[in-house]
């Protein structure tokens, strides 16, 4: 055999050879992220449950095991998920999916205040059957790093809790004896992150 028939052998044997070894990388690449992605729905960020016959069926029992979850976003840490499990509510006994959705929902459009101030953002039934029930709390530290929000009712600057729902004060203070600037500021609604920063403000518009 000729020493060119013999490099042109080695030539497409590595060739070959790198061509594997290329379809071995992305087959591999494929398979985890295929399995990071199963693993992503795991337990710890497992999805709301839809409602469904076998929902229907389902109620909270004395004994039905309950689990809080808590999920802390932008935590120094990272996302911080921790979870409990806590004794079941008698308002929950004998509650159906449906039922349990609507206590939620109506928790979020009335957030008590240290929840609103710690920065809670959603609160979801994440699975739902007579043996245990799974529910998650979201906060946000965004949310909680500003604490107050300044508008304007019926002439008054007012100032909320973050919620914008909650009153934290009636200032007295009239909106039209500011300035225009200031006062299409406050028609529009601001934040104001500590209690320092707002009595500030409020002697600002005092003096």
């Amino acid at each position: 055999m000729s020493n060119k028939r013999i490099k042109v052998i080695c030539i497409v044997g590595i060739v070959v050879c790198v061509i594997l070894i290329l379809v071995l990388l992305i087959f591999s690449t494929v398979f985890f992220e295929k399995e990071r992605a199963e693993n992503n729905k795991s337990v710890n960020v497992r999805q709301t449950v839809e409602p469904t016959e076998q929902v229907d069926n389902e109620i909270i029992k004395q004994d039905t095991i309950l689990t809080l979850q808590k999920l802390h976003l932008n935590d120094e840490l990272g996302e911080n998920l921790v979870e409990e499990r806590i004794l079941v509510p008698a308002e929950f006994i004998a509650m159906d999916y449906f039922e349990l959705k609507e206590y939620v929902d109506e928790y979020m459009q009335d957030i008590p205040i240290d929840e609103s101030l710690e920065g809670l953002v959603s609160y979801d039934v994440i699975s739902f059957d007579s043996k245990e029930v799974v529910m998650r709390k979201t906060y946000s530290n965004n949310m909680a790093e500003d604490k107050y929000y300044i508008c304007d009712k019926d002439n008054e600057v007012v100032v909320y809790y973050n919620d914008m729902n909650t009153v934290y004060e009636y200032t007295g203070i009239e909106l039209d004896s500011l300035s225009n600037d200031e006062q299409i500021r406050i028609r529009l609604g601001f934040y104001v992150p500590d209690e320092a920063s707002l009595y500030a403000l409020l002697e600002g518009y005092s003096s």
